[in-house]
């Protein structure tokens, strides 16, 4: 009988090694899967605040374009010092106005180099509003042809174009709206 009681001592060492790796594996598993839980969440939180921004510039630009759309209403959109133009834009809208690579003059209030953009700094009128947006509001009236019914009867037609950006400067929201007074 000794011999079986000299057994189970060598069997509980055994026994012990394996339960120590498998308690090291255990906890090299939940530690893996506690990583990529914390990069689902860091993801998760990029993708809200990204949202969060958009948010922020569709706000911003959205009030530009009410601005935009009160000045037109109250006769003074031509008083404006920047962000008002009219022939040649009247005509439809004049597709250089916009094209980053344009070759209108300055006076026109765009760029003479191919690979430029828009102005909106120099060129746009800032709005009143913002929302914590990292740069102001801003929007553009543009005259569009007035639309003749009859003799009596003439449409006046805007194109209004407002852009904010988010919070960081890492959204931008461009809006156009179509406005008519009579």
């Amino acid at each position: 009988m000794k011999k079986k009681d000299d057994a189970q001592p060598n069997l509980k060492i055994k026994q012990q090694g394996i339960t120590l790796i498998l308690v090291l594996v255990f906890i090299v598993s939940l530690s893996l899967i506690a990583a990529v839980g914390m990069r689902n969440v860091s993801t998760g939180e990029r993708v809200i605040a990204n949202e969060r921004d958009r948010a922020l510039a569709f706000q911003g630009a959205e009030s530009a374009g009410r601005e935009a759309i009160a000045k037109i209403s109250a006769n003074s959109a031509a008083s404006l010092a920047k962000g008002y133009y009219t022939a040649p834009l009247s005509q439809g809208g004049n597709a250089d106005f916009w094209r980053t690579t344009s070759s209108l003059s300055k006076d026109t209030c765009t760029a003479t180099t191919a690979g430029k953009r828009f102005d909106w700094v120099n060129c746009a009128q800032a709005a009143d509003s913002a929302y914590g947006n990292s740069l102001s509001p801003s929007y553009v009236i543009e005259r569009m042809p007035d639309v003749v019914y009859s003799a009596s009867v003439t449409e006046k037609w805007y194109r209004i174009t407002s852009r904010a950006s988010g919070g960081s400067k890492e959204a931008d929201v461009i809006l156009q709206i179509m406005f008519t007074a009579l």
